[in-house]
């Protein structure tokens, strides 16, 4: 069966505990120290309009890419600038960041990492009992008949 892999970016030694966590799911944990800038644009591009919480775990992870004069307010996707390789490898990394490229979400704490496993859960999916589903289109129009 296929392991949907998900990559953890850690400088420090990872919490056991979420190590534990991560093995009782079918996925294959990948252990680096940070991101490339490969990762980081595929970040950008791809990730940070599929969830509002991808924007703030990534600003959290590198806090000197959001806009100075807009620490204090509210984040938008459109105040964090790409930048260069060269600047993205002068940036301080805090992590953990746990990165999910087939869902393209990211996560950085126990809540966030909760969602995102939430998607690799095959308990979660198989309460949906499929010949009970009405399409949406269907339900729109019963009370008509």
């Amino acid at each position: 069966m296929f392991r949907q892999a998900i990559t953890i970016f850690q400088a420090q030694k990872l919490n056991l505990s979420l190590l534990n966590k991560l093995n009782s799911y079918n996925i294959k944990v990948v252990l680096k120290d940070k991101p490339c800038y490969q990762d980081y644009k595929m970040i950008h591009n791809s990730f940070l309009h599929i969830h509002p919480d991808n924007l703030s775990i990534l600003v959290a992870s590198y806090p000197e890419l959001f806009k100075a004069s807009h620490q204090n307010s509210k984040m938008y996707l459109n105040d964090l600038n790409m930048v260069s390789a060269g600047e993205f490898n002068r940036l301080k990394f805090n992590g953990p960041l746990v990165f999910d490229a087939n869902n393209n979400l990211l996560a950085n704490n126990d809540l966030t990492i909760s969602r995102l496993l939430s998607n690799h859960d095959p308990m979660a999916h198989n309460h949906i009992n499929l010949h009970n589903l009405v399409h949406p289109h269907r339900a729109e129009f019963a009370d008509l008949f």
